[in-house]
C-alpha cells in the first residue's frame, strides 16, 4: 500500500515507508518496484536480515532512526502531542526530511504518550510419549483449544499447537549441565508440546531516557501471571490425557513429573517455587501490538480512528501497533484489514 500509494500519487506523497512489506519485486507485469521510478518520495523499507522476498540487488541505505529522533527531539519536547497543536517545525508542507517525519511516527508519538506494548507472552509445557511425534514435521498449526479464553472479560489464554525445530527446543528445555540438556535432546523425537498463548492485559510501557533514546520495559503483571499459572497447569492436564509419560515446564530449572497419585499438584508447587520471573520461565511473542493505540482522544491514544497521528496530519500508522489492546488471536487478518481500510483513507485524503 506505502509504495503504490507514493506512486499513483507523486504529487501529494513525499514519504513512504514499508515495514516488513513483501512481494515487492516479482516477475510480474504490475510489481511495485516497475513504478518506483514514477515516485518522487523518499522510500524507506525494512525487512528481515534474511528475507527471501527481499531482492538481493537490493541497495538499503543505512538510515539512523535513533540520530534522527535525537536531532528533532528538542524540537517537539514543549509540543503537547496529547492536544491538536501542531509541534514547531512541523508544517504540513515542510516535508524536507522525510526520515524525520518517519522517527517521529515510530518513536516520538509511542515515548511521549507512553503507551505501552502488548505481546501476547508464550510459553509451554512439554511431554514425553511412548509414540514418535516428530515435532519438526507437518502441519504447522494443526490444533488450538480457546476452552481458557475468556477466564475474566475476554482475557485468557489459548492453546496452540506449534512446530518444534531441533534449534527451537534447544533454546527452549531447560539446562543444568551439558550432559542433560543432551539427553533431553536425544528425546526429541518422541517429545509433544502444547503451546500457550497468553492475551496480555496489562502490557508494558514505553519512555524516552535523557538522550531520547527509546526505553522499553516489559514484565507480565501479576493479574496476566495468574492466567499463565493457570495455563501451565491446564497443559499438563491435557498432556496426562494424551497419554505422556513425563511432563515438564519450559523454566530454566528442569521440573518434571511422571502422572499418577498426587503428582500434578506437587509439580505445581514446584513451578511455583522454581519460578515464572525473568531467566526462570522461557516467555516468546510473536505478535506486538497497541504501542500506538487508536482511540476518541489524543489524551489517551496516538491515532485517531481514521489511522492518523494526533497534531501531525499527513501522517499515518496501519500497522498492530494501532490496536487499542491485545487482539487475543492471531492478529495477521487484522492487520490487513486495517491496512486496507487505512490505504482506503489515505487515498480519500491525497
Amino acid at each position: 500500500y506505502a509504495v503504490n500509494a507514493a506512486t499513483h500519487f507523486p504529487d501529494r506523497v513525499k514519504a513512504a515507508a514499508s515495514i516488513y512489506g513483501t512481494h515487492l519485486a516479482t516477475d510480474q507485469p504490475d510489481s511495485p518496484h516497475l513504478a518506483a521510478s514514477k515516485t518522487k518520495a523518499e522510500l524507506y523499507f525494512g525487512c528481515a536480515e534474511t528475507d527471501i522476498y527481499a531482492p538481493q540487488e537490493i541497495n538499503f541505505p543505512d538510515v539512523d532512526v535513533i540520530t534522527l529522533f535525537r536531532e528533532f527531539w528538542h524540537r517537539r519536547v514543549e509540543a503537547d502531542l496529547r492536544t491538536d497543536a501542531k509541534a514547531p517545525g512541523l508544517d504540513q508542507t515542510d516535508l524536507s526530511d522525510a526520515a524525520m517525519r518517519i522517527a517521529i511516527a515510530m518513536l516520538a508519538t509511542r515515548a511521549l504518550l507512553e503507551t505501552g506494548p502488548a505481546l501476547h507472552p508464550s510459553t509451554g509445557v512439554l511431554a514425553l510419549m511412548d509414540e514418535e511425534i516428530r515435532p519438526w514435521t507437518g502441519t504447522i498449526q494443526a490444533r488450538y483449544s480457546d476452552q481458557f479464553a475468556d477466564l475474566d472479560s475476554g482475557y485468557g489464554f489459548k492453546f496452540e499447537t506449534v512446530p518444534m525445530h531441533p534449534s527451537l527446543a534447544a533454546m527452549g528445555f531447560p539446562w543444568e549441565s551439558g550432559a542433560g540438556h543432551r539427553a533431553l535432546m536425544a528425546r526429541l523425537p518422541r517429545v509433544a508440546f502444547v503451546g500457550i498463548l497468553l492475551r496480555d492485559r496489562d502490557g508494558g510501557r514505553i519512555g524516552v531516557d535523557r538522550s531520547g533514546n527509546p526505553v522499553v520495559r516489559y514484565r507480565p503483571s501479576r493479574y496476566d501471571l495468574g492466567h499463565l499459572r493457570r495455563g501451565i497447569a491446564a497443559a499438563a492436564q491435557l498432556l496426562e490425557a494424551a497419554g505422556a509419560r513425563e511432563i515438564w515446564s519450559a523454566q530454566a530449572r528442569y521440573v518434571a513429573y511422571r502422572p499418577g497419585g498426587g503428582a500434578h499438584a506437587h509439580w505445581l508447587e514446584r513451578v511455583d517455587a522454581a519460578g515464572l520471573g525473568p531467566n526462570q520461565l522461557l516467555l516468546v511473542t510473536f505478535h506486538q501490538m497497541a504501542s500506538c493505540r487508536m482511540g476518541a482522544s489524543a489524551k489517551t491514544s496516538v491515532v485517531n480512528a481514521e489511522n492518523q497521528v494526533w497534531g501531525v496530519p499527513g501522517l499515518y500508522v496501519a500497522d498492530a501497533s494501532v490496536f487499542p489492546s491485545a487482539s487475543g488471536v492471531n492478529p495477521m487478518l487484522t492487520i490487513m484489514g486495517i491496512a486496507h481500510r487505512a490505504a482506503g483513507i489515505v487515498g480519500n485524503w491525497i
